[in-house]
């Protein structure tokens, strides 16, 4: 739970890039984790748990009333908890994500809570501080296998600098940090070859299969169940015939291998008598599962829809008699987290290395997984080597995530299944060669604008309420002494008070607001825009129709949560999350009424589905 987050400040924190948004959430929330960066306001001695607590009562209590001890620096005399508390070591796995609206509103979040940290270090006691160096950053590590121009998107996200690593070398398939393998000592064949990606040992393989005279879906299963077919026919002869059937396997399996430099290799490995009718089969069966990409949802519903019919029909027509059809299950972004897990889980577990194959597992082991983008990152499975790709990608960072989820450990084969109608597919099967050896010199730039003006708008809010119910509350909570005082400073987030201290000083008010976020988004880096004054004069006229609007405002005791909430608040309210930037919709089912009126189940499992896809509805009927 986040809350246990909060109370325990644990040294290493894992978490999504929306968690940045909690820093202006509301008062409640800023207060806990502020807290957890060094600027709690109790310790509870039993628990050892940090409390940030909300209420005048509590403050005027005292923290001995409730068995906590006070904290420095929220009390200037308190305990002294933390040795460092500001994070050391900041790593952003696959960066490249970072673009567009989320690359944008994570970049202005992430600068600005750096500057909150910078504007409080000084109350902090830490090692190596001092007046003239009162901060020091977190180190960034950004991880990414696809980028390009990353010094631009670096910088429009945190404002830094890159150093990259590794560098390329002079050479392309040796640098400093690295050089391919080499073959093993028995093969002269690939050890002489001139090519020096025949002397390396095979990691991937790229082919593509283009179709005519039938639609994409038809012909996508089509290769499919054909694929099926020939694993189901290599498992069950292996498993089941006697010695002479299990040789022929393998010698047909020999015939069929095509005529370059791996042949000799592979051949031998596949005719040599110490190894064992076992082996083979276990190598086969690592390429049981194919893992087809789909461009969309739909197109995935339309494949597996069709799929198991014309697999039984082909297993039927090649002698392997009523074949129940391959496990198949499907992955998309709106598959619940726990589902997707089960399933990566399916596809990992496999008989224990040396014990014999069954034909049940050829019948009833998973046998393909039909995913959208959702599985291109961080799905790390050995057991996926054989993938297809229904349609290219639009985004070749795409293409080259996805395909690399195949070929981990064991060698891995990527098939391409072009659209026919599309003449950008057909283009790529034509240049197939050269098209996948530039692969990483096609990787669109991160597309991230940090100065787009509807961004800077949408995050006022929150970088309001984090230099009121942050920044302020804690410089004050350090200067307050007696617990009365500390009492009166309890809610920051009243608005009748943050109006009245508006109507008091309203120039220097409005003045610290401005500042705070001009400096917290960079308007004046180095590589900020060019029309800064536009930006200074737009906060600045928003703040002061916000702070106004407080100081005429009736309700005396309202919370800025509140207040955000009016419909006549000039700033929008805060984001809850960095994917929060357009009002929301509500779809809602309706019963109807009558003979047309909609059985209450029937209407759930659509609903479900809608929001979940066929994944929901098989459950919902098996529910039933």
């Amino acid at each position: 739970m986040d809350t246990d987050i909060y109370a325990h400040t644990p040294c290493v924190l894992l978490g999504t890039v929306d968690k940045l948004a909690l820093i202006g959430q509301s008062a409640r929330t800023i207060a806990r984790v502020m807290g957890m960066f060094g600027f709690p306001a109790w310790h509870h001695v039993d628990t050892g748990r940090l409390i940030s607590p909300s209420t005048r009562e509590q403050f005027r209590k005292g923290p001995h009333a409730f068995g906590c001890e006070a904290v420095f620096p929220f009390y200037e005399d308190g305990k002294h908890l933390f040795l460092d508390p500001y994070p050391l070591l900041e790593i952003q796995d696959e960066a490249h994500l970072l673009d567009e609206s989320l690359g944008t509103f994570s970049g202005l979040f992430e600068t600005t809570f750096h500057h909150a940290l910078r504007t409080l270090a000084p109350l902090l006691d830490r090692p190596g501080s001092s007046a003239a160096t009162p901060f020091r950053g977190p180190r960034i590590v950004a991880a990414s296998a696809t980028v390009t121009e990353p010094e631009r998107q670096i910088d429009q996200i945190y404002q830094r600098s890159v150093r990259l690593f590794p560098q390329s070398g002079p050479d392309l398939y040796e640098s400093f940090y690295s050089r391919l393998a080499q073959p093993e000592a028995q093969d002269n064949a690939r050890k002489n070859s001139p090519n020096a990606e025949h002397r390396s040992p095979t990691r991937r393989r790229y082919a593509s299969l283009m179709t005519n005279g039938r639609t994409h879906t038809a012909a996508t299963v089509g290769v499919l169940s054909a694929f099926h077919l020939t694993i189901s026919e290599l498992l069950t002869r292996l498993i089941q015939g006697d010695d002479a059937a299990r040789w022929q396997v393998r010698n047909a399996m020999a015939e069929v291998l095509p005529d370059d430099v791996f042949q000799p290799s592979h051949r031998g490995a596949i005719l040599d008598p110490s190894t064992t009718h076992a082996e083979i089969a276990a190598i086969i069966d690592l390429n049981r599962i194919a893992l087809l990409y789909v461009t969309n949802k739909k197109g995935g519903d339309n494949v597996k829809a069709a799929l198991q019919d014309v697999v039984r029909r082909d297993h039927r027509l090649a002698g392997l008699g009523e074949f129940p059809g391959v496990k198949t299950q499907l992955i998309t972004g709106a598959i619940d987290a726990g589902l997707i897990g089960a399933i990566v889980n399916e596809a990992a577990s496999k008989p224990a290395l040396g014990s014999p194959l069954r034909v049940e597992n050829v019948r009833d082991s998973l046998r393909g997984v039909i995913a959208t983008s959702a599985i291109s990152h961080g799905v790390d499975v050995d057991e996926f080597n054989m993938m297809f790709f229904a349609g290219m990608p639009a985004d070749i960072a795409e293409y080259i995530q996805a395909s690399s989820r195949v070929g981990r450990t064991h060698v891995g084969t990527s098939i391409l299944i072009p659209t026919p109608q599309q003449r950008r597919d057909r283009y790529v099967v034509e240049i197939h060669d050269i098209f996948h050896r530039f692969l990483e010199r096609m990787i669109d730039a991160a597309p991230v604008e940090r100065w787009a003006e509807n961004a800077i708008n949408r995050t006022l809010a929150s970088f309001l309420q984090l230099k009121l119910c942050g920044v302020d509350y804690i410089a004050k909570m350090n200067g307050a002494r007696s617990a009365a005082e500390k009492a009166a400073l309890a809610e920051p987030d009243n608005v009748g008070e943050i109006g009245t201290r508006s109507r008091n000083d309203h120039i220097n008010l409005l003045h610290d607001l401005r500042q705070f976020v001009v400096d917290g988004v960079g308007l004046y880096h180095a590589t900020s825009p060019i029309n800064k004054a536009f930006y200074v004069a737009r906060i600045e006229q928003l703040f002061d129709s916000a702070t106004t609007a407080m100081e005429q405002s009736n309700w005396r005791t309202e919370t800025l949560e509140t207040f955000f909430r009016q419909p006549a608040c000039p700033l929008s309210k805060p984001m809850t999350s960095l994917r929060d930037v357009n009002e929301a919709g509500m779809l809602e089912g309706g019963y109807g009424s009558g003979s047309d009126r909609i059985n209450r189940s029937d209407l759930r499992r659509v609903m479900s589905a809608l929001m979940r896809g066929n994944n929901a509805w098989t459950a919902g009927e098996a529910g039933e």
